[in-house]
């Protein structure tokens, strides 16, 4: 058995790629009846370099593109983020407060939320 070629290595890997892409497609399948989950393996990454080239032409142009609005919905939040955390820079620098919130409130209110899951956690792990 140590004496086979590579071209005979090669094709057992591509057949044992195979076998697991099949599992994946039937795994796919049953998801779709059970959840009515309707997003192709392509769609998910889930498919090697030579499987997906195969498998390219059979995907619709939206299930490809998925990717690219999971980016742009996170672009749109980051800038969401950005957007409060200046407006709270700004209103702690000018003094100012929104609806009778001022920044100090807020920013105790944050401590006191993150010491009370701190307490959570460590008395969570003190369990273990």
């Amino acid at each position: 058995m140590g004496q086979i070629d590579t071209d005979k290595k090669l094709e057992l890997v591509r057949s044992i790629r195979m076998n697991q892409q099949n599992n994946r497609v039937v795994l796919n399948n049953r998801q779709q009846l059970i959840y009515g989950n309707t997003r192709p393996l392509v769609a998910k990454g889930e498919l090697y370099g030579l499987e997906s080239a195969a498998l390219a032409g059979s995907v619709p142009e939206d299930a490809a593109g998925d990717t690219g609005s999971t980016l742009k919905s996170f672009k749109i939040r980051l800038l969401i983020a950005v957007v409060i955390f200046a407006a709270f820079v700004f209103l702690d620098r000018t003094g100012q407060s929104i609806l009778g919130v001022t920044t100090d409130q807020v920013s105790e209110a944050i401590v006191t939320e993150s010491k009370e899951v701190y307490d959570f956690a460590s008395k969570l792990f003190d369990l273990f």
